[in-house]
């Protein structure tokens, strides 16, 4: 499997999960970017059987529609409160309502070839869910969260961690005394992961697998880097002890998944 990033910063963010062996258990997570417009991709993204949208926002959300209207088999999983600000403003998402799974927080469902978790992250939105996805045929796991001020660990007290591959979680910025509205709200606790808090979570991870942290070796994938803060981040990244990505903010990336 691998994970393909076609962008991932406020400029838009979206992200392919598939299998060159099997197309036919691709998800996509987010669209925020026109991603029908990777020619190489169409054949997969045709395929593509489910949509995650984290939250209502239109750097995750913007070009939904447009992918909507290109697969129409596609049914989107999304937290009711994030459905009904999208289709408070336009009434296409009512109209297709029927191709909408609703995950709220703490619920669990088994889904086709998926079973998925949704735990909250908290953000200045309706709502904004993070996801614990797992291929049940692949035998791979993820946990995926994105625009997180922050994010209460006890949520997490009954998922096993040694059973996750892949971590894509948000390091956006550095963290330092606002100067302007904009790094005060990103800052605070309804923001954005900063690199502090995403080195934590890892840290926090480690510690939770910690006796089998070198025969999991999971991947962590760094998510939505601000470029204000990118020279910095990337410099700070250096005293990551792990294995990592930190993805490109506005070039495709491809990730393999071990």
């Amino acid at each position: 499997m691998f994970i393909q990033s076609f962008g991932s910063s406020s400029a838009g963010n979206s992200y392919l999960i598939t299998d060159n062996n099997d197309i036919n258990e691709s998800i996509v997570i987010d669209l925020g970017i026109n991603i029908i417009k990777n020619i190489e991709y169409l054949s997969t993204l045709l395929k593509v059987k489910y949509v995650f949208i984290s939250h209502e926002h239109s750097d995750h959300t913007k070009y939904l529609k447009t992918f909507l209207k290109f697969n129409i088999k596609t049914k989107v999983i999304i937290n009711k409160e994030c459905f009904n600000e999208l289709a408070r403003y336009d009434s296409f998402y009512e109209r297709i309502k029927h191709r909408f799974i609703f995950l709220n927080y703490g619920e669990y469902k088994e889904i086709d070839f998926l079973t998925v978790w949704a735990f909250k992250c908290n953000h200045n939105s309706a709502a904004n869910n993070g996801y614990v996805i797992n291929f049940i045929n692949k035998n791979k796991k993820i946990l995926f969260f994105t625009d997180c001020g922050s994010l209460d660990l006890k949520q997490f007290k009954n998922i096993n961690f040694k059973n996750i591959n892949a971590y894509l979680i948000e390091s956006n910025h550095q963290e330092k005394n606002p100067s302007n509205i904009k790094e005060d709200i990103q800052q605070s606790k309804w923001g954005h992961f900063s690199f502090k808090q995403s080195a934590e979570f890892i840290d926090w991870v480690k510690m939770k697998i910690k006796n089998n942290y070198q025969e999991i070796k999971p991947l962590f994938v760094l998510l939505h880097t601000s470029y204000t803060y990118e020279k910095q981040l990337k410099e700070l990244d250096k005293n990551l002890n792990v294995d990592f990505v930190r993805l490109e903010r506005i070039v495709p990336t491809l990730i393999k998944l071990n």
